[in-house]
């Protein structure tokens, strides 16, 4: 696949899931939305089994709203019991290191950031990061271009959440993250469940932020 054909297959696959997210709600003012995730120290498998647990108890509707919305996430460096006991009823999900909203109005999400500073741009750990849940094994591969843990965060959480609501991908799963150069070793369609990608205005192409694969 030569650089033209492939940032053409790129830009099909993000005018794909564009218009899979206009079809989601017909008729209806496109929502815009937020989850915020509250950390008291960074741990993966805090986080990915809290996000895994949130899309068990969301509903059909609010799944739609998620994709159609395509959700921004927060990080925030925070006591989560501290910050549930401001607002229970917006947390879905709380562990002692870790707590989850629901899906938020940007002006609730723009609350909860006013009380926590926002989660560091601490360098991500090149060797990857592993989830050990049930089940299913996935591998999730993320850009080199990803430096930080906030950045990889946001990738993991868009590929996690859509596959899950797409059905791509199960709750009850094991999820490993590795780094790949998609320069060195370009990007290849046909075996990944599910593809991120995102355009770039400084460089104008359309780029891979990573990629699920069933392991």
């Amino acid at each position: 696949m030569n650089d033209e054909t492939r940032q053409k297959t790129l830009e099909k696959i993000l005018q794909l899931r564009i218009q899979a997210a206009s079809n989601v709600l017909p008729g209806e003012t496109r929502p815009e939305l937020a989850v915020v995730a509250v950390f008291s120290a960074f741990s993966f498998q805090a986080y990915i089994g809290a996000l895994l647990q949130l899309h068990k108890r969301l509903g059909t509707e609010e799944k739609q709203f998620w994709k159609a919305g395509y959700t921004k996430m927060y990080f925030l460096l925070g006591n989560p019991t501290r910050i549930v006991e401001k607002d229970p009823d917006a947390f879905i999900y709380r562990e002692s290191g870790v707590a989850l909203t629901g899906l938020l109005s940007p002006a609730k999400a723009k609350g909860f950031r006013s009380m926590c500073p926002q989660y560091g741009n601490t360098n991500v750990n090149r060797d990857g990061y592993e989830y050990f849940g049930h089940w299913r094994k996935y591998l999730i591969e993320i850009t080199t271009e990803c430096s930080t843990i906030e950045r990889m965060l946001v990738d993991v959480s868009h590929i996690i959440n859509e596959s899950l609501i797409e059905g791509r991908m199960n709750a009850l799963s094991s999820v490993s993250v590795r780094f790949r150069d998609y320069v060195k070793k370009p990007f290849v369609n046909s075996k990944a469940l599910y593809t991120r990608v995102l355009f770039d205005a400084a460089t104008k192409q359309y780029k891979v932020r990573g990629q699920l694969y069933e392991a």
